[in-house]
């Protein structure tokens, strides 16, 4: 063919590290309220609607992907991504805020963050779990670099000036990262791939979206993933708050946030080894029992114990990242991958805006994070129990 595959990895990891700018919205809520005299609710919202958009865009994402092709699919999500943030420096309203940063912004980052992930699992049948996990990699690493970058462009340029010139770099990337993108020829597979992973793949049923609705399996991961991803995601909406009411001062909590973000990354590339080599299904029994344990154990923890805890908190959420793209295609092919895992990651979103809430609420209510954080650990007990079922029903 002439065209080696390994091009789409580091192209996805491109695309993916302008992507995970979303972790470090933080870095500009105190600037927009200073400004404006918003509160934190206000602001706030703008970062729950591009979780939203972001999700729920998946869905006609995926399919414009599995009609039009990665390239040009990822490239008008680079362009958006890019106008919004531009877009968002001009803020004088609320409303502007939401529909250039939550809905502009948002609609391009499910564009461009669909189509390596759709690309990958059609190069890569035979290393699903670690592709998918280094190009996702891109998208956990990048806050631990773009929160201090954009913290450092916020105090010399002022946030007007950091919202557009990250910007236009982060369509400069998205958009060349676009052009490495391309899917292989129908039927085709990797070269000296072993005959029986080749007929696997080929008994696997390429089911539509409305028949993967229709089968019990979908539902069954999708909640896993819900159940996952709001565990998850509460901790990490609330991790540099949680540090400091355990007494850490406000420096040693941005250093937990960054932590977290590391091994968020690393657990994207470690759990789709994992599950490429014993399976994604054993694979999520083992990493939710963990999640599970360490949820319950949260509370309690401080100094050392503290930072350790919120790295398995991280390593564990970025493993559900890595392997539900992986679970979606084994389980639901590939011809229709791009919606079908749209579809699925909806149980992102309603992670993203239930996790987060559900910790702030019954802080508010309690003074404590200990219930928060026991309803998580309950969440993933559950998912340990679904996974067991799962794995006798494939």
């Amino acid at each position: 063919m002439g065209f080696n595959r390994w091009i789409v990895v580091p192209c996805g990891f491109a695309i993916n590290l302008t992507l995970g700018v979303v972790y470090a919205w933080s870095v500009f809520l105190k600037p927009l309220m200073n400004e404006f005299g918003w509160t934190t609710a206000e602001t706030s919202l703008a970062f729950t609607i591009l979780l939203l958009t972001f999700a729920f865009v998946m869905i006609p994402a995926g399919r414009l992907n599995d009609k039009i092709g990665p390239r040009k699919v990822a490239s008008v999500g680079g362009l958006l991504l890019g106008l919004g943030f531009f877009l968002a420096s001009f803020t004088s309203s609320l409303p502007w805020l939401y529909l250039t940063y939550g809905f502009i912004a948002g609609a391009g980052v499910a564009l461009a963050y669909v189509t390596p992930i759709a690309t990958c699992v059609k190069w890569f049948p035979d290393k699903k779990g670690l592709v998918t996990g280094i190009i996702i990699c891109g998208f956990g690493l990048s806050s631990a670099f773009l929160a201090p970058l954009a913290t450092y462009l916020i105090s010399t340029i002022g946030w007007k000036t950091a919202f557009q010139l990250l910007g236009i770099t982060f369509l400069v990337v998205a958009v060349g990262g676009a052009q490495g993108l391309r899917v292989p020829p129908q039927g085709w597979c990797p070269e000296g791939w072993k005959s029986s992973g080749q007929a696997k793949a080929a008994s696997i049923q390429d089911y539509t979206w409305r028949q993967m609705l229709g089968t019990k399996k979908f539902w069954m991961i999708w909640l896993m993933y819900t159940f996952g991803t709001t565990s998850g995601l509460g901790v990490i909406g609330h991790v540099a708050k949680f540090a400091q009411e355990t007494g850490m001062d406000a420096l040693l909590a941005s250093l937990a946030v960054s932590v977290l973000a590391i091994f968020n990354g690393l657990g994207r590339i470690s759990w789709g080894g994992i599950s490429d080599r014993i399976g994604w299904a054993k694979s999520m029994t083992i990493m939710f029992i963990i999640q599970a344990a360490v949820m319950f154990l949260l509370i309690g923890t401080s100094g050392v114990s503290l930072f350790f805890a919120v790295a398995v908190v991280g390593f564990c959420f970025g493993g559900n990242l890595s392997m539900f793209p992986s679970a979606t295609a084994d389980l639901f092919g590939t011809k229709y991958y791009g919606i079908n895992y749209g579809f699925v990651f909806t149980a992102y979103g309603i992670g993203g805006v239930f996790g987060p809430y559900l910790s702030g609420y019954l802080f508010d209510l309690t003074g404590s994070y200990l219930w928060a954080f026991q309803i998580a650990g309950v969440l993933c007990a559950v998912a340990v129990v679904i996974s067991l079922i799962l794995r006798h029903k494939r």
